[in-house]
């Protein structure tokens, strides 16, 4: 059975990794990186970035 998870990281915690657990460690599916310009709109860049990172997991997890 396949694992996955989704990291959050950066200095306003905007960047999210969607990774795969293989039998050597956790490996990368696909990265979503939200644009941050110090702005009032980085809130809902963020938040757009961290919906389509948790329906690719959804979508992985329905395929298992």
């Amino acid at each position: 059975m396949k694992k996955y998870r989704i990291d959050r990281y950066g200095l306003f915690d905007h960047i999210f990794d969607v990774r795969m657990n293989k039998w050597y460690g956790w490996v990368l599916v696909k990265r979503f990186r939200a644009e941050i310009k110090n702005d009032a709109n980085d809130v809902f860049e963020i938040k757009y970035a961290q919906e389509r990172a948790e329906e690719l997991l959804e979508k992985l997890e329905e395929e298992i």
